[in-house]
Parts: structure tokens; C-alpha cells; sequence
């Protein structure tokens, strides 16, 4: 797992210059626009479009752009910290540069993000992290990630992967993104609260996904929380305890949020075998809200909750297995908590338990089977599932090919926001398949899933305009 420390030209700062896209004609650079900025910094990096060669007047360009919150200044900083060209090398720097727009999305951040991970540079050595930020990388069709993973055999189901979704509070509308054409990954359902209990996971077809829950109220209460005798915690119920948990962790009803309070209330909640707060506590351990990250911790608390028949503890159990986050890489324990999940109706576990017997992991393929679980996902709106149901009739796998039905659930899956169905909408309208042709209708598509930093929309971009 020890990865060595990736040179320069593995690095690939080649790729910047796929960006120069813009003239550089002025040297005021008040009214430049921050990728203007990065394109000037690029020109100084290689002495091209009439600039001499010059790693400090790239990095103060590079700088401006960043600190206008560009990406790919944020990232072309970074690159300059770690390897000491133009300013002293500074690896903590490097990290903080690279975190920046690896958050963006910008899915060569996040491979180097990755590599500081995997080498502890700037950064505490971690190997699960380095491949969570891979797997993001990778999810958006980034090669070299894509690689690493592969001679990894993480989630083995390449070509592309996803990273768990962080937790997202207020109304649940989290995006998992992944890409088009052969398998997916899934989404990390986050803790939160509806008054319905209900999530909504969004993800993408293709290539591989194991999608997390994150806590949710499952309990009948009305969610008000008991605010009397909060000191005496004996007289309370421990659903009473949860809910004023889940008042800290979301800063209602008068309380102002605290999560190290919320984890606390929920402890005392799930030492009492309530499965909502066990299935919250391992969510504070997974995603290190309130508490140091610990993943080992999140299975015990996901498996407690398990146990006594929470889906979403189910769900995330199956999560953890695929990827061997807390526990050894299962597929065939995956495939048997994703399927209790599934059997309640959990949406994100019938979409991932599909994805398995997409791939064949853990259980025998079988594209019909997929194509049954993929469609009871998808009719609970999860785009995921939408994306890969339209993929699965698009190349004819365990159905008969159909590409009007394709566009079909692309668009469902776009219309939320995916940007694999955006781009797999894309292709059908250049293609002219299931929609009449329309280059102009598939560039608008491409323009989307391009605007959520999916790469292979940008090149379509390229190749059209």
C-alpha cells in the first residue's frame, strides 16, 4: 500500500497547459479574470506566448488566481509549493493549496491530494484518505487515478469509483457523482432530519458506486427535541436523547449547534440500543464530526445499528465493506447488508446491491437481477440509479437495447443535476440516438456536466466549439 513519491513528470504538470485557452495580450492584470490570471502563469511556467521562463512571476499569477478562488490556480500554487519552483518548497503549503481545489472538484487536485496522502507529505501519512480522494479524482475519468486504484484493487470495479459523500445538513440533496458508460458508485447517505425521514441520493450510471447514508431521523417522533431535565438525563427517553442530539447537531430549537454535544446526547442515546442514534454515532465517526475520524469506531456503531434492522445502518455497513473502510474489503458481506437494506425499500442500497451484480462482486453477474434493483431505485427518484438504467437500456445489458428509453431516465437523472446523465444526454443528442440530432441541445448538456468539473465533457466541449 506504501506508495513511493511521485516525480515531477509522473505529477503530469503538462496537463496545465491543456488550460491556455485564452490570448495572453495585456500585461495589466487588474481586469484579468482568474483563469486569465492562470493561463499568464502557465505562459511564464513554460516561457511560451512570448514570456520568458519564469517560476516566480508564474507563481504570483497562479497566487492571484487563487486567491480569487480559482481551481486550477489553486492547484498550479500547489504544484509550485511541493516541487520549490518559484518559492521555497513548503509541502504543508502544497497540501493547503491542493485541498482547495481538490474541494471544487477539480479532479487533478484531487489526485495530488491523494499522493500527499499516500506519501505524508505536508500531511499525516494515510493510505484510506489517499484513496478516498483518488476515487473522487478517478470518479471523474482522471487516468492516473484511475490507474492507482486499479493497482490497488480498491473497489474493483474500475473504471471509475467515488469517495463517500460528506454529511450534508437541512434538507438532504446530496450529488454523488461518477461517470458514463459502465458501472456506478453510489452515495454515503449523511445524517439529517426530515419530517418525513425521507433522502434523496443523487449519483450517476456507469462504472462502479457505493453510496453511504448519512444520519437520519428514522424514528416516529415529531423531532422537538425535550429540552426539560436535560441535566438529568436519567428521566429522558432515549429518544428523547436523540433528538436533543440531533438539536445540537443541526443548531434547532434553540440550541446552538455543537457537535461534540450532539455526539454526546446520541451516545447516550445508542447506550441504550436505539438504532437511530447508533446509526448517528457511527455518521460523527465516519465523517469526524464532534470526534476524531474513526472508521473502525463507524462499523461497530453501523453494525449495532444493523443489527437491529435499520436500513440505512445496513446500507452503510455494506458501504464500508466494499470499500474497506473500518473493515477488510467484503463483497459478499457487502452484498448481505446492501440486500437487507434493500429488501426495507432503501433506495441507495437497491442501486448499490444492483451495481454488484452489475460487476459480478460477491455474487454471481447478473444484468437482470441489476436491472430489476437499478429500476426500484430509480422510481424512488435516485438519480444514481436513473444514470445506470439508462445506460443499461442504452448498451442493452439484461434488456433489449432501447435508446428512446435511455434518454428517457438520462434525463430524469440530468434534470436532478447528475453530470454523468448530463453527459450520456449529451451524447445522445450529438449522436442523434433516441432524440432527434441536435448538436446545439448537445452542447448545452455538455456545458452542464462541465460546469461539475466532469472531464470528459470539457473534451467534448473541445472537440464541438
Amino acid at each position: 500500500m506504501n506508495q513511493s513519491v511521485i516525480t515531477k513528470a509522473t505529477c503530469g504538470f503538462i496537463m496545465l497547459f491543456l488550460w491556455i485557452v485564452t490570448p495572453i495580450c495585456a500585461q495589466k492584470t487588474d481586469n484579468m479574470t482568474p483563469s486569465q490570471l492562470t493561463d499568464l502563469g502557465n505562459a511564464y511556467y513554460a516561457g511560451k506566448n512570448g514570456k520568458k521562463k519564469d517560476f516566480a512571476k508564474a507563481v504570483a499569477y497562479y497566487r492571484k488566481a487563487a486567491e480569487k478562488g480559482y481551481a486550477r490556480g489553486q492547484r498550479n500554487l500547489g504544484f509550485m509549493y511541493e516541487n520549490g519552483e518559484g518559492v521555497a518548497k513548503n509541502y504543508a503549503e502544497a497540501v493547503k493549496w491542493y485541498r482547495k481545489a481538490a474541494e471544487q472538484g477539480l479532479a487533478m487536485a484531487q489526485y495530488d491530494l491523494g499522493r500527499m496522502y499516500d506519501s505524508g507529505k505536508g500531511v499525516k501519512k494515510d493510505t484510506t484518505l489517499a484513496n478516498v480522494w483518488y476515487l473522487e479524482a478517478a470518479n471523474q475519468g482522471y487516468e492516473k487515478a484511475k490507474k492507482k486504484l486499479e493497482e490497488r484493487h480498491i473497489v474493483a470495479m474500475a473504471p471509475n469509483y467515488n469517495k463517500p459523500i460528506d454529511v450534508v445538513r437541512g434538507t438532504y440533496t446530496t450529488t454523488t457523482q461518477g461517470n458514463l458508460s459502465t458501472s456506478t458508485n453510489g452515495g454515503l447517505i449523511s445524517r439529517v432530519t426530515t419530517s418525513t425521514g425521507s433522502t434523496t441520493t443523487q449519483g450517476n450510471l456507469n462504472t462502479t458506486t457505493n453510496g453511504l447514508i448519512s444520519r437520519v431521523t428514522t424514528s416516529t417522533g415529531s423531532g422537538s427535541s425535550s429540552s426539560t431535565g436535560t441535566s438529568q438525563s436519567s428521566s429522558m427517553t432515549a429518544e428523547q436523547m436523540y433528538q436533543l442530539g440531533r438539536d445540537y447537531d443541526k443548531g434547532t430549537n434553540g440550541k446552538k449547534q455543537d457537535l461534540a454535544e450532539a455526539l454526546k446526547w446520541y451516545r447516550k442515546a445508542a447506550d441504550k440500543k436505539y438504532a437511530p442514534a447508533q446509526y448517528a454515532v457511527g455518521c460523527m465517526y465516519f465523517n469526524g464530526d464532534g470526534v476524531a475520524k474513526n472508521y473502525t469506531e463507524a462499523v461497530k456503531w453501523f453494525r449495532k445499528a444493523a443489527e437491529q434492522g435499520d436500513k440505512k445502518g445496513q446500507a452503510n455497513l455494506g458501504y464500508c465493506y466494499v470499500n474497506g473502510l473500518g473493515v477488510n474489503v467484503n463483497y459478499a458481506e457487502a452484498v448481505k447488508w446492501y440486500r437487507k437494506a434493500a429488501e426495507q425499500g432503501e433506495s441507495t442500497a437497491q442501486n448499490n446491491l444492483a451495481l454488484l451484480y452489475f460487476e459480478g462482486k460477491g455474487v454471481k453477474k447478473d444484468y437482470a437481477e441489476a436491472l430489476k434493483l437499478f429500476r426500484k431505485s430509480a422510481n424512488q427518484g435516485n438519480p444514481m440509479a436513473q444514470t445506470s438504467l439508462g445506460t443499461m437500456y442504452h448498451r442493452g445489458n439484461g434488456v433489449t437495447q432501447n435508446f428512446t428509453e435511455a434518454v428517457k431516465w438520462y434525463r430524469k437523472a440530468a434534470e436532478q443535476g447528475d453530470k454523468i446523465a448530463q453527459y450520456n444526454l449529451g451524447g445522445c443528442y450529438e449522436l442523434g440516438e433516441g432524440v432527434t440530432k441536435n448538436i446545439s441541445t448537445a452542447i448545452s448538456w455538455y456545458e452542464k456536466s462541465a460546469k461539475q468539473g466532469f472531464e470528459e465533457a470539457k473534451k467534448k466541449l473541445k472537440e464541438l466549439k
